[in-house]
């Protein structure tokens, strides 16, 4: 409706006709200025939300004065940490416990193994020590050994001869008186003891070239075998044992790294505890359900704790129908009006067209085109502009045409009908409104009948 007023009130102010007060009206050719009223908002270029941290929670000890200009990496606001230094103490602690357990487990685990390892060697000793008894005790094998005692054999039967020999020697004198019995009771000692000692050495290669006894040669291998299991059972535990050592140092270096990385996670949390500006700006306090956001609000993650603008590169998005994108063009120019400050006027001109499709209803798939008009402003540095705002478009100017209502003519092919005074005439279209058409009359004047 507000431009239908304007228009109205154009062809008033510049007398472009004249009523008859009787039945006809005079149109003259004029300039048209066809401009239009529309709605948008103003935004920034570089507008950023400053955030509350990713798992800080607590109240805001420090924040810059809203309307303070911030320049890059400049403090916005201080976080109390209190409960992250806890934390950071806590995981510091286990850190240095988890390493002393880790310590620990090594010198555990040498230990076990050492153990282990020392059984192995007296079961080791133990299985080669039945070896050899079941090696000795299975015969002689070494021929040299058996010769040894046929050799003592043959000496000791030697002596046997020789002494039988000196007893009949010795019998045939004391017949005679000439040896005495003492004499001979010796040589047939000597004899005695030589026989007794031929039949040791019989006996004794007897038993060394048989070896013990079956029964004791089984009970010497089942004693092995059983030894040899057991090295086996240990071995197996010894292999069970390093690895399951090696698991449990794997184990606790994942502890230890994972008290490390919340360490360092807990660093970087404390960290951005002091929010910085990620560009220059002017800092905007915002307000949310709460309240405003100041010093001693409690902050956590996520929440919007203040906004930051670049003013200098503030830009208006103006919202265009969908009957009007036809017209629209760079170079357009707007008066914008803020709504926070409805009596000063800003100029603007069109920069960007923008169509993006936007549904009606998300439970449907029917969507609808919305133009938007992204325009650049003038000098507003003694200005904020922030919100919604209202704006007329200078849509088009056409120079040397006839605005002509709509009810007084009749379109047909473009063309347009005018019950003149001089009969009815057709006018080449130029353009339509919603109230009037813009007919091109070659700088002629014409006079139309009120009603056809």
């Amino acid at each position: 409706m507000y431009h239908k007023i304007l228009l109205v009130l154009a062809l008033i102010l510049t007398d472009s006709y004249a009523v008859n007060t009787q039945s006809s009206i005079k149109f003259s050719p004029r300039t048209f200025v066809y401009e239009i009223f529309v709605w948008g908002e103003f935004y920034a270029l570089e507008q950023t939300s400053i955030l509350g941290p990713n798992g800080l929670h607590g109240p805001i000890l420090s924040m810059a004065e809203p309307g303070t200009v911030m320049k890059t990496s400049e403090p916005i606001l201080q976080i109390a940490a209190s409960a992250q230094e806890e934390n950071m103490k806590r995981e510091k602690r286990r850190l240095s416990q988890s390493v002393a357990r880790l310590e620990r487990s090594h010198t555990e685990a040498r230990r076990d193994l050492l153990q282990i390892e020392l059984q192995i060697l007296e079961q080791q000793f133990e299985v080669l020590f039945r070896s050899k008894e079941i090696e000795y005790g299975s015969g002689e094998k070494d021929e040299r050994v058996l010769k040894n005692y046929d050799l003592q054999r043959q000496l000791l039967t030697e002596k046997i001869r020789l002494n039988k020999d000196k007893l009949e020697t010795y019998k045939n004198l004391s017949k005679l008186n000439t040896v005495s019995r003492e004499d001979l009771d010796k040589v047939e000692k000597d004899l005695a003891q030589v026989e007794l000692e031929f039949k040791k050495i019989i006996v004794d290669k007897q038993i060394v070239a048989r070896g013990k006894q079956k029964l004791e040669i089984e009970r010497l291998i089942l004693e092995k075998e059983h030894l040899s299991r057991g090295l086996s059972k240990l071995k197996t535990q010894l292999e069970e044992k390093e690895e399951l050592n090696k698991l449990q140092v794997e184990k606790d270096e994942l502890v230890i790294r994972r008290r490390e990385q919340d360490i360092n996670r807990r660093n970087k949390i404390l960290e951005t505890a002091t929010i910085v500006a990620p560009h220059s700006g002017t800092l905007v306090q915002v307000f949310d359900w709460m309240g405003p956001i100041t010093v001693g609000t409690d902050a956590w993650a996520n929440r919007n704790l203040a906004q930051l603008v670049s003013y200098d590169k503030i830009r208006a998005r103006l919202l265009l129908p969908e009957k009007f994108i036809e017209l629209a063009k760079n170079g357009i120019e707007a008066r914008i009006r803020p709504k926070t400050h409805p009596h000063r006027e800003i100029r603007g001109k069109v920069i960007r067209i923008e169509s993006i499709a936007r549904p009606l209803n998300p439970r449907d798939r029917k969507s609808v085109k919305v133009h938007s008009l992204h325009a650049s402003l003038e000098d507003i540095s003694d200005l904020i502009p922030s919100g919604n705002l209202e704006a007329i478009l200078e849509m088009g100017k056409f120079p040397n045409v006839l605005v002509v209502p709509r009810f007084m003519g009749e379109e047909k092919n473009q063309m347009i009908r005018l019950n003149t005074t001089t009969g009815p005439r057709d006018f080449p279209l130029v353009f339509r409104t919603s109230e009037h058409y813009l007919l091109d009359s070659k700088g002629e004047e014409v006079t139309v009948h009120a009603a056809l």
